[in-house]
């Protein structure tokens, strides 16, 4: 990711309305999922904690992953602010730290756009995970590139379901599923309207 973009971002990151009824409409499907309270979770590219903090009182303890200090540093005044003590932050690129190899869930939301090599993460993933243990993968159809703003620093224009879905089973999860979570609308330079469709993609570690 654009460290520098997202730090900057961060202070004004949860005033935008779109931003956050769409981490709302991602926590409220990860809830749905088979998770209880006993769990542990990583949250990748946490940013603010938009998702992760809805879903604190539904999991055990939570790795708030993010490489912008920026958006830590949001974060952790938040879990301050809320007296949430399940949520730990940890400000750092997923392959240059020791997380424990204990997960029983990994969500993301709208963070792997920005990676220009996905395999290793998603491979990560895997490591860490429990065996059975869940991903949980929110992010953008594949879109035509008027989603973002030029210099917004997304390496994939969205995602073909199917392309993830054989990168997954390649990488040692089964029982994958999709769901659209969430609708965006956005008003284009010309003032039409157009909409963007958000994915979960959800799967176990064989």
């Amino acid at each position: 990711m654009s460290e520098n973009r997202f730090d900057r971002k961060a202070a004004d990151w949860d005033k935008k309305r779109m931003r956050r009824e769409l981490a709302s409409a991602v926590s409220q499907a990860i809830a749905n999922l088979p998770i209880k309270t006993t769990m542990q979770a990583l949250d990748f590219g946490c940013g603010t904690g938009l998702v992760s903090i809805p879903l604190a009182g539904k999991l055990g303890k939570i790795i708030a992953l993010d490489s912008s200090p920026g958006m830590i540093e949001v974060l952790e005044e938040k879990l301050s602010k809320l007296s949430i003590t399940n949520i730990q932050t940890v400000c750092a690129e997923i392959e240059n730290v020791e997380l424990p190899a204990t997960f029983d869930i990994i969500f993301t939301s709208m963070a792997l756009h920005h990676i220009a090599e996905t395999e290793p993460v998603l491979l990560k993933f895997s490591e860490l995970l429990k065996p059975g243990g869940i991903v949980a993968i929110a992010d953008l159809d594949a879109e035509d590139g008027s989603f973002h703003k030029p210099g917004s620093g997304e390496k994939h224009h969205g995602f073909e379901r199917a392309a993830l879905q054989e990168d997954l089973l390649r990488l040692g999860f089964s029982n994958i599923s999709y769901s659209t979570v969430h609708t965006i609308s956005k008003t284009m330079k010309d003032n039409s309207s157009k909409d963007f469709s958000v994915f979960l993609a959800t799967a176990r570690k064989v």
